[in-house]
């Protein structure tokens, strides 16, 4: 796990090229306290940088940027790819002679056999640069499950990339300019999904997909898509629990797959017991676990936690935290952050606490939701899109009946369904309307508060629909491609690695969820993720009835009580013009209003 950073320009000297991407590579220090290189090829306008955190193959020789025996390919990378031992088999068998034990020496071989075909063969996590110094051009690839983020810039001829924004901005080389619609984003979700970034002259390379830039041209092709459920499979309850076993207990053998001790966040839900529960089987040894604990009510899963340590084995620690540390905490999570989010203090406090106690990599049981039907979403986004069909007969008085309802309530619910009502009669309105943080009508009003028009989208919303699938299996879609892959896998990125910590994420392993996802929705996407439940059968039986909580922290009461100061400069920005009543609403504002003083 590293940052990556590099840029092509053909008007810059190697000592410019050398200049600009060394600020990156310190802008991205925290993502790799294990060291750095930069590699600035003698034939041709590139230079590549690289910080790394060692995880496979420690040693010296696994130093990157990497440069290929031949000296024609450059190759920097960030993440893991868990099959490389068996490509590396593979590749030995067609004669390839390996001088180190790291996965990055297999990956920059398989690109030169294979091209382009090689990202669909990796398993794994990884945002990665090619440098082909013969035909003067460069690769950028992201894994399939947008795990690692990877943003670039495309200027005066020329493209600057990254591993987070920041780093691009510290190059000197990319203003920070607002984006419309990457602001107009942030106000409905809460963070900015793919293809869009905050800043307008910078864009996310979106999961699955490859860049390549030659001769001042850049090309984008989609190598792997989100599955969906095969027709002609005969599939049972039976069938299902043991494909979900046997293609978990798969996915965790090759999460294990590092030189260091692996660990894993203990939450005491259903997802991060069956992580562990899995680990166990897998890992003899030492297993550690770290949970975040709170004194108040109904947040506190710290006894359950606790108990499943006990039961399993681990070394477990777990920390009570205040609303008074909390706060104390949360100016060093401000300054971590990349881009806006509302999300990602939980993630930055536990991945603080297990890199202050020597661990430097850990498993989440992130992905267990959207593919499990875990989220309240999957009962109320069909109730709103069946509403928002049945009023499609009204026409258009009605809809403008809708948009004057929503201004008359100050209601977030009562909000949320007239914005659903009013726009267009698909399941991608539906599920932003009920998951979204402010309404159309209350994006347009704070982007204007903040200087920019709102966007009109032209019918380009972000989100994967599936063909021929169903509502249920469509939801899951919007869960995986939008919710978890624009905020939670990003913000799991950005706060991990703000610690040198790599956070790996079982769930979201590609072979796993094109297992999972072959399988039809009335079988997977039964209420309260009953097909996970009964697949892990390693699970306590004491834990399969309790309901379910996520890993949150008790900020509804914290942000009307000891943190009420905080957010003073918010409200006075938005001078009542939008309803600030539920907490999440004024703490976005407030990470926002941070984000923008610091630029």
């Amino acid at each position: 796990m590293c940052g990556t950073a590099g840029i092509v320009d053909s008007h810059l000297p190697s000592d410019g090229l050398r200049a600009v991407t060394e600020k990156m590579v310190e802008a991205l220090r925290h993502r790799g306290p294990d060291g750095s290189g930069i590699e600035v090829p003698q034939s041709g306008s590139c230079a590549l940088g690289h910080t790394r955190l060692a995880i496979i193959d420690p040693r010296p020789t696994g130093k990157q940027p990497m440069l290929s025996r031949d000296g024609r390919w450059f190759l920097t990378f960030n993440g893991e790819i868990y099959n490389f031992r068996e490509l590396r088999r593979g590749l030995e068998n067609d004669g390839v002679k390996f001088s180190t034990e790291c996965d990055t020496e297999v990956l920059l071989e398989l690109f030169i056999r294979d091209g382009n075909a090689a990202f669909g063969q990796l398993r794994g996590m990884f945002a990665l640069a090619v440098w082909d110094t013969v035909e003067q051009r460069l690769t950028l690839a992201r894994d399939p499950l947008g795990i690692k983020p990877l943003y670039y810039s495309v200027a005066n001829g020329g493209v600057i990339f990254a591993s987070e924004i920041r780093a691009l901005i510290a190059s000197g080389r990319v203003e920070p300019e607002l984006s419309s619609t990457g602001l107009n984003q942030f106000f409905l979700n809460g963070y900015i999904p793919d293809p869009w970034t905050i800043l307008s002259s910078v864009d996310s390379l979106q999961a699955g997909t490859y860049l390549t830039w030659c001769d001042g041209k850049a090309e984008i092709q989609t190598y792997w898509e989100l599955p969906a459920a095969d027709p002609t499979d005969q599939w049972t309850l039976e069938s299902a629990k043991e494909a979900v076993h046997s293609a978990f207990a798969d996915s965790i053998q090759h999460h294990f797959v590092s030189d260091v001790p692996v660990g894993l966040f203990l939450s005491g839900g259903i997802d991060s017991t069956s992580v562990l529960a899995m680990a166990r089987e897998v890992e003899k040894g030492e297993l550690r676990s770290y949970s975040i604990t709170f004194n108040e009510d109904g947040f506190d899963e710290g006894p359950i936690a606790a108990r499943l340590a006990r039961e399993f084995n681990t070394v477990h620690t777990e920390h009570l935290m205040t609303p008074e540390e909390g706060k104390s905490l949360f100016g060093e999570f401000l300054n971590a952050i990349d881009q806006p989010t509302a999300d990602g203090f939980n993630t930055y406090c536990v991945s603080r606490l297990a890199r202050d106690h020597g661990t430097k990599v850990v498993l989440s049981g992130l992905g267990g939701d959207e593919l499990f039907s875990g989220y309240p979403s999957f009962r109320r986004v069909p109730q709103m899109l069946r509403a928002r069909r049945a009023a499609g007969v009204i026409g258009g008085v009605g809809r403008s009946a809708f948009g004057a309802i929503h201004n008359l309530s100050a209601r977030s619910q009562v909000r949320r369904v007239a914005d659903c009502l009013a726009g267009p009669n698909d399941i991608r309105n539906a599920w932003r309307c009920f998951r979204g943080l402010f309404t159309s009508i209350e994006a347009s009003i704070l982007c204007a508060k903040y200087g920019v028009t709102s966007p009109a989208m032209n019918g380009v919303h972000p989100g994967a629909v599936i063909d021929g699938a169903t509502v249920l299996e469509n939801v899951s879609a919007q869960e995986f491609t939008r919710y978890m892959r624009g905020q939670l896998l990003r913000d799991s990125d950005v706060m991990s690695m703000s610690h040198g910590l790599e956070l790996r994420v079982p769930f979201v392993d590609r072979h796993f969820v094109e297992t999972v996802m072959r399988i039809p929705g009335e079988i997977r996407l039964q209420p309260r993720k009953r097909l996970l439940v009964d697949s892990m059968t390693e699970l306590p039986d004491w834990m399969r009835g309790l309901p379910k909580k996520g890993f949150m922290f008790p900020f509804q009461l914290w942000v009307g009580d000891q943190w009420k100061d905080m957010f003073g400069a918010v409200e006075a920005r938005v001078d009542g013009a939008v309803p600030l009543t539920a907490w999440a609403r004024k703490y976005s504002l407030f990470v926002l209003e941070h984000w923008l003083h610091e630029i």
